[in-house]
């Protein structure tokens, strides 16, 4: 559908209309045979309508023309707000292939909203910077700080990492050593940066790791 998605153009409802137990299911196309569905996670925006607490399960299928093959790996409550889920596929113990989105039951005309959808490798080395905040209106020749979020989507723990924030054109304009930080956590590291000219300028932190699995969610 097109309406109010959280990427332009459009995302995946799901709805059960007038039937409150009927069998909603995603089904993604199956992992190549190189490919251990338990060596993944789904990464994925997801909404419930009007109402909160409505759930989609996140699980795996070993045929995806029989809706018994489903195999629940977790459940997840949606609000009405686009936010962002990971569900990792590591304790997923079969033999399938197939990743699925399957909608709860039990309420008349619900829906659930599903957008941009990724299915990849747990990496043992991925740091993210996924926040940056700080001052708006930050005064010329004065230091200011900002603050980065930094989220370790991998398996190992780091420490050895830099922080760097960065203006529209990637010219470098702070930089700071990255903290320890274990599979799962989030710390906050400080960037100091004195503007040296006044008018809009658009700024972003990036981590730099060596050997991160996946630069896509480095800025």
């Amino acid at each position: 559908v097109t309406g109010n998605p959280f990427s332009a153009p459009n995302c995946v409802q799901m709805t059960n209309a007038d039937d409150p137990n009927s069998t909603l299911l995603l089904i993604a196309p199956p992992y190549a045979a190189n490919i251990q569905t338990n060596a993944t996670r789904i990464h994925f925006r997801g909404r419930s309508d009007s109402t909160a607490g409505t759930t989609v399960t996140i699980g795996v299928m070993t045929n995806n023309q029989d809706t018994a093959t489903f195999s629940e790996v977790q459940t997840v409550e949606l609000n009405t707000q686009w936010t962002e889920y990971v569900v990792s596929l590591a304790a997923y113990a079969g033999t399938g292939r197939y990743a699925a989105f399957k909608m709860g039951t039990g309420g008349w005309y619900q829906s659930v909203y599903l957008d941009d959808v990724m299915l990849e490798y747990i990496p043992a080395n991925d740091i993210a910077a996924i926040h940056l905040s700080g001052n708006t209106t930050p005064s010329v020749g004065n230091a200011t700080v900002y603050t980065a979020s930094v989220f370790n989507w991998g398996t190992n723990a780091q420490s050895n990492y830099t922080v760097k924030l960065y203006d529209a054109n990637n010219t470098e304009l702070a930089s700071s050593p990255g903290l320890p930080v274990n599979p799962g956590g989030t710390v906050l590291v400080q960037l100091t940066w004195t503007p040296t000219v006044q008018g809009p300028l658009q700024i972003h932190a990036t981590t730099l790791l060596t050997g991160d699995e996946n630069a896509l969610n480095d800025a």
